[in-house]
C-alpha cells in the first residue's frame, strides 16, 4: 500500500490491497494480484465497487471446493514456472485440471490460489 495523501481502496475486482503506486507524481495504480489498473489514485478510488455476489478476493488453494465446481484459479502448468488466471476444477483421481489451452484434452495444473466465479449476467429483457 502507499503512503500518499489519498489512501488507496482495495482492488475493486479481487479486493487485494497489494497495490503498486508511484506516489511522487501520483502516477498509475496497479493491483499486483489481478493486474487491474487506473491512471491515478483519484481514478482508482472512484471506480465502481465490486458487484454484490462478486468474488471476495484470492483464497489459499487448500480452502477450495473439491467437488468439481468450476472456479477461478491462479495456477501454473505442471511443467511451467509462471502462473496465470484460468478457470479450473478438481477432478477426483486427476487433481486440479483446466481446459483453456486444449478444450478436448483437460490438463493438470498446480494452483496456489482460487476465488469463486462471479454470477453469470442476467438475461436481457425484451
Amino acid at each position: 500500500m502507499t503512503d500518499s495523501a489519498e489512501r488507496l481502496e482495495p482492488c475493486p475486482f479481487c479486493r487485494s490491497t497489494d497495490l503498486r503506486h508511484n506516489v511522487v507524481d501520483n502516477g498509475p495504480v496497479e493491483c499486483c494480484t489481478c493486474g487491474a489498473s487506473a491512471t491515478s489514485a483519484y481514478a482508482w478510488n472512484r471506480r465502481a465497487p465490486a458487484e454484490a455476489g462478486a468474488p471476495e478476493g484470492w483464497k489459499p488453494i487448500e480452502t477450495a471446493p473439491r467437488d468439481g465446481t468450476p472456479i477461478l484459479l491462479f495456477a501454473r502448468g505442471l511443467h511451467a514456472q509462471a502462473s496465470i488466471r484460468l478457470v479450473g476444477w478438481w477432478a477426483y483421481g486427476h487433481g486440479w485440471i483446466e481446459a483453456a489451452f486444449a478444450p478436448n484434452h483437460p490438463t493438470g495444473v498446480v494452483p496456489s490460489h482460487w476465488m469463486p466465479l462471479p454470477a453469470a449476467p442476467a438475461a436481457p429483457k425484451d
